[in-house]
């Protein structure tokens, strides 16, 4: 160990290397959200996009996409998915997919684009999966495109996921819209800083 632990895993040699199960940096998370994951070195990689067609792309349509309240439409010029506020009120809403090839107790990266016509500061609040909700606290969403990046830990598998909202921050008639979404499970043995 002693040799070891000071040691970046690019500094490891081939012997120290060969019957290590994980190995940890514990200064360099997975994203900038605060989350704490960080990779396993041996195997700092992500699995491929469960998410396949329009319902990763929206190159044609909304895919399999749903809403909870409100009002979800293609935008065809913008490739992307539009959820409509239409004085939904309170409780949930937002876009929200029902997924059957997802894993229990797996880590998994959910990234996506996403903008708002409105002018109100917000951000996603009910984001991953049903069981696990969590929030992404920065950048808050804008009239342009910008880049989400959350992690989340199944609770069970082919739960449904969810890109929304725990009450609308939205005006009626406001909207927001995403694209190039993807979530890709992480490999190795992936651990958290607490």
């Amino acid at each position: 160990i002693q040799s070891i632990m000071e040691k970046t895993y690019e500094e490891l040699t081939a012997s120290e290397k060969e019957d290590l199960v994980s190995y940890w940096s514990l200064d360099e998370t997975i994203d900038a959200s605060g989350s704490g994951y960080v990779y396993d070195e041996v195997n700092p990689t992500l699995g491929s996009n469960i998410f396949t067609g329009d319902n990763a792309t929206f190159e044609s349509s909304y895919g399999d996409w749903s809403q909870f309240r409100g009002v979800i439409s293609y935008d065809d010029s913008l490739k992307a998915v539009k959820w409509t506020d239409n004085n939904t009120g309170s409780g949930p809403c937002g876009l929200t997919i029902d997924i059957n090839n997802i894993s229990a107790a797996t880590n998994y990266v959910m990234e996506f684009s996403a903008k708002t016509d409105s002018s109100a500061t917000f951000n996603f609040v009910y984001i991953g999966e049903s069981d696990t909700f969590g929030t992404i606290a920065n950048p808050n969403l804008s009239s342009s495109f910008q880049t989400y990046k959350f992690i989340f830990t199944t609770s069970t598998a082919n739960e449904r996921i969810y890109a929304s909202f725990n009450a609308s921050p939205l005006a009626d008639t406001e909207s927001y819209w995403m694209k190039d979404f993807s979530v890709k499970a992480i490999q190795g043995n992936s651990g958290r800083l607490i």
